[in-house]
């Protein structure tokens, strides 16, 4: 009795494991988390789903704005819009098996922030007097470029106003954070600091010497200038921002020879802790040099398919800001082989200009290169292009969508720019594509029946237009950077209503 009793309870336990259960429930399939709240923009939520008593794969959908990533497996992440109006919601559903449970996803608006920002030239001196903007709202920058707006819910776009006889108008969209740095792209009168240094360079071939180049050049946190000096004394002129006074190094470099690709480096001197008031001269810095050490750095370049090589120039930078422009090769070569100077505190840049008739150019700056490094790869992206509208189209609006090619790891500066006595307009993007801004409310609307042309200008690295909207400099003294630039496209936008043509209803009636 024992014997069968045992047999029964193996045949059962056999029979469970055909049926692919071990306690013989049915299927069940959940969600978890059952509901979740996120903010507009903000990062992915997971969601994962359990499966029990079955073998079928989970599949994902998502009703409502955002998106999910993956659509099948145990679990998916969902990430919110960038932008939602007003709180919504979202639902996602896993099925398996003919289950489908749901989760609820709630999408609010990011928290109102005061945006307190400040409007510079493209010389980085403070912008008075200027009308911002964000959405329907506005501000007056003051004396030093600063301006506020309560009660922003971010992404937001901000843009300021220039009139005058041909106004220009300029936008940075999508931006979160409360203190922007906002850059006229195209327009500056200057620093508003000035200062001169002079003194005598003394040490390897005396000057002027007959077969060597000798500059001297200034860096500090405000400023960087760079000036040839071939006889004694020296004078160093240069401007800044910031405070009425700046403190920094200045150095003297000499290589030979005196044309072409340097071959030899002859000497080098600096003087630290040298400070510049705003309108005077700073004398009697002089500068000592001493022998140093001749390397190379060596490597390729890789320009995109269909482009040409301009030319590849040799930079030395030191981390105090100040540089020098030692040379540049214009022979189209994909290599590059240059004697640098070792041991001074300073490394290398090459700058490398490729180009290509229908689409545009690129320049890249590679920096940071030690003395003696070989190897070293400057790779040229592709630039932004033009996508749509198509060139020459006609009956642009403001509705109308332009688009465009990504550049790799920055942002896009949209320029908009029409005949004289007309506005242009110039906006900054992390994506691709945008609209002509309308500013019919701030007295600056479309013309009507106008002629334009737009082109893109990528930069980079840039992670996202906060990061640009961080930074007072489009494109660093010391430092890599990409600058692309795409052949223009040309448009015209749509022409005004004829105010003495008649309506089809009106010719009916005349007849």
């Amino acid at each position: 009795m024992t014997t069968r009793c045992r047999l029964t309870a193996a045949a059962a336990l056999l029979c469970l494991a055909a049926c692919g259960s071990s306690n013989g429930g049915d299927p069940s399939l959940t969600v978890s988390p059952a509901s979740a709240t996120t903010i507009a923009g903000s990062a992915a939520t997971t969601f994962t789903a359990a499966l029990t008593n079955s073998t079928a794969t989970v599949t994902w959908a998502l009703s409502g704005p955002g998106s999910i990533t993956p659509t099948s497996g145990n679990s998916t992440a969902y990430t919110p819009p960038a932008t939602v109006a007003s709180a919504t919601s979202a639902t996602l559903t896993a099925s398996a098996g003919g289950l489908t449970p749901h989760a609820t996803i709630t999408i609010n608006q990011p928290p109102a922030i005061t945006v307190a920002g400040t409007l510079l030239n493209s010389a980085g001196a403070p912008m008075e007097n200027m009308t911002v903007a964000i959405g329907s709202a506005t501000a007056t920058s003051d004396t030093y470029g600063h301006f506020s707006f309560p009660n922003v819910t971010p992404p937001y776009d901000l843009g300021f106003l220039l009139p005058g006889p041909e106004p220009y108008v300029q936008v940075y969209q999508g931006l979160t954070r409360s203190d922007p740095t906002i850059v006229h792209f195209f327009g500056g009168s200057g620093p508003v600091n000035s200062g001169t240094i002079t003194g005598n360079i003394t040490g390897g071939d005396a000057l002027p010497a007959p077969d060597a180049r000798t500059s001297v050049a200034f860096g500090s946190p405000e400023a960087s200038e760079r000036n040839k000096a071939p006889t004694n004394p020296y004078s160093l002129g240069f401007g800044w921002n910031g405070p009425s006074a700046t403190t920094g190094t200045v150095h003297a470099l000499q290589w030979g020879p005196l044309s072409g690709l340097p071959t030899v480096y002859k000497g080098h001197g600096q003087k630290t802790n040298v400070s510049v008031a705003n309108g005077g001269t700073t004398n009697n810095v002089d500068i000592e040099m001493t022998a140093v050490s001749t390397e190379t750095i060596a490597g390729t370049v890789s320009v995109p398919a269909g482009f040409t090589i301009g030319t590849t120039t040799l930079n030395i930078e030191f981390p105090d800001r100040a540089t020098f422009m030692i040379a540049s090769d214009s022979s189209a070569n994909t290599t590059f082989d240059f004697a640098v100077p070792g041991s001074i505190g300073a490394t290398a840049a090459i700058r490398t200009v490729a180009y290509s008739g229908p689409v545009g150019q690129t320049v890249t700056k590679v920096a940071g290169i030690q003395p003696g490094s070989t190897g070293t790869t400057i790779t040229v992206p592709a630039p932004s292009v033009p996508s749509a509208p198509a060139d020459g189209e006609t009956g642009v609006t403001n509705a109308t969508e332009f688009t465009w090619t990504r550049l790799a790891g920055g942002i896009h500066i949209v320029t908009f720019a029409g005949p004289s006595g007309k506005p242009t307009y110039a906006v900054a993007s992390a994506g691709t594509t945008t609209r002509i801004p309308d500013l019919a409310g701030l007295g600056q609307p479309l013309p009507g029946g106008t002629a334009y042309t737009w082109a893109i200008a990528g930069l980079a690295p840039f992670a996202d237009m906060d990061a640009l909207a961080g930074t007072s400099t489009l494109m660093p003294v010391v430092g890599p950077y990409t600058l692309s630039e795409s052949e223009p496209r040309s448009f015209t936008t749509q022409s005004p209503p004829d105010p003495t043509a008649r309506s089809p209803r009106e010719a009916r009636r005349g007849r």
